[in-house]
């Protein structure tokens, strides 16, 4: 286990707060991933599979219905996930207080200095020696980016794949002739 040394000054009770903070903050993150990455992935799907044989519709570009069809997923997704991220319990600074004692291996040492306040703080935490400053939590990322980053690029291909009927093997020579070239002199196909 590694201290970072910016941390040195920092009281257990800060770095408790913080951490709770930014666990609190991660798990909001989670639950805001998950959900927008699930209906982009469905709406991506679904334009991929309109792209693929879905009915054209005269006068429309097939970038506009896919760019409709991506934004509905994300208009539904963003509502999803502002909901599911309002329901994320707090997490309370006692609980971040509890994990970096753990993580510090000082038997309670560090929940006392981080929950105690004035002369008693002191003294639990220096009582049978000192007390190291509080260790740096390196936290996973939130748990629904790669469903996100993997929609994101599903969305990217719906907009570059091509429509149908524009296909290379659409295209057919017009003559069996040989092919004239820019300059008109022509060449034969190989």
């Amino acid at each position: 286990m590694s201290t970072d040394p910016t941390l040195s000054g920092v009281t257990w009770a800060q770095a408790s707060e913080a951490l709770a903070m930014r666990v609190g903050r991660r798990a909001r993150q989670s639950a805001a991933f998950a959900h927008i990455g699930t209906a982009l992935l469905v709406a991506a799907g679904a334009a991929l599979l309109w792209r693929a044989a879905g009915p054209a519709l005269p006068g429309v570009p097939g970038a506009a219905v896919v760019g409709v069809l991506l934004g509905l997923g994300l208009v539904i997704g963003l509502l999803l996930a502002l909901r599911a991220a309002r329901r994320v319990p707090r997490v309370g600074s006692e609980d971040a207080a509890w994990a970096l004692d753990r993580l510090a291996r000082t038997e309670g040492r560090g929940l006392a200095a981080a929950a105690a306040r004035g002369p008693g703080a002191s003294e639990a935490a220096f009582g049978t020696g000192g007390l190291s400053a509080p260790p740096s939590v390196r936290l996973h990322p939130p748990a629904g980016l790669a469903r996100g980053v993997g929609a994101l690029l599903l969305g990217v291909l719906a907009f570059l794949a091509p429509e149908r009927g524009t296909g290379a093997d659409d295209e057919q020579p017009t003559s069996g002739g040989p092919f004239v070239g820019v300059s008109g002199e022509g060449t034969e196909d190989g």
